[in-house]
């Protein structure tokens, strides 16, 4: 069940487009954690990790991220200022996690995870001072800053999405098609 969430939903991260995808998943709890296990069996060798950031009985939020791409990401010292500006514990990816784990507990939905996600920094702090409003355009995320280079990404991961979905329902396995 686990692998075609991921391969619906978080293809532009296995194909190495995107640092991360969000997606929630309805297992019991012994379920997603077999799931959890297996896939990353399946996909750690291959830059890929799977975590659960928050659940709910049946209902978890489940992060798909590539750990090379999310350290680059972080090392960023604008990216690093402005997570460590706003509570996060820099100090390890471990750290940060927890941070971003408590911040999403707390408030429901930590909007600087856009960030997470590989989404433009520019654009993370826009959609937070504007409250979701006031954008230059939206696709996969609201845009505040570089327009054009959102828009080739959108399409990069629209595109990614498509071939994935199809290589699912083609029976391919996740194994053979994480870039």
């Amino acid at each position: 069940m686990m692998e075609e969430y991921l391969m619906k939903q978080a293809a532009p991260t296995l194909a190495g487009v995107k640092c991360g995808c969000l997606f929630r998943i309805s297992l019991d709890p012994d379920a997603i954690t077999k799931e959890t296990s297996r896939m990353n069996s399946v996909l750690n060798h291959r830059g890929v990790r799977i975590i659960v950031l928050r659940s709910s009985g049946r209902e978890h939020l489940i992060y798909a991220f590539r750990p090379q791409m999310l350290s680059d990401i972080l090392s960023d010292g604008r990216i690093f200022s402005f997570l460590e500006n706003r509570g996060y514990d820099m100090a390890s990816l471990g750290r940060t996690f927890r941070s971003l784990r408590e911040r999403m507990m707390h408030y429901g939905m930590a909007h600087e995870i856009g960030i997470f996600l590989g989404y433009p920094l520019d654009d993370v702090i826009g959609f937070i001072e504007n409250k979701g409003m006031n954008f230059k355009a939206t696709g996969c995320w609201k845009v505040y800053g570089d327009v054009s280079r959102a828009k080739s990404m959108f399409e990069k991961i629209c595109s990614c999405r498509a071939v994935y979905t199809e290589q699912y329902m083609r029976g391919t396995p996740i194994s053979n098609v994480v870039v």
